[in-house]
């Protein structure tokens, strides 16, 4: 991991779009799932290629907790409150 130094304001909006990005991820996922299981008489070829979009969403849904625990684990420059708090 880098020593970068991020400030609060934008690690709180990457963890927003993350946020954002992994409840679309379940609603393609529920989708995706729905028509694994609604169309059983589906070609192979077809219910293979969603069987594989399946694990490509799961992956992108890692990808996207990973990121989140990289940033709440993020250094952030102290600021004067935390400054006075800490020699309090």
């Amino acid at each position: 991991m880098t020593d970068k130094k991020y400030h609060r304001q934008h690690i709180a909006e990457q963890l927003s779009d993350l946020r954002a990005m992994r409840g679309k991820i379940e609603d393609l996922k529920i989708a995706g799932y729905g028509l694994l299981s609604g169309f059983p008489d589906a070609p192979p070829a077809i219910i293979e290629g969603l069987k594989r979009a399946m694990d490509a969403i799961d992956d992108a849904s890692r990808i996207a907790q990973d990121r989140m625990r990289e940033l709440y684990n993020a250094p952030t420059p102290s600021v004067a409150n935390d400054d006075r708090e800490a020699a309090a």
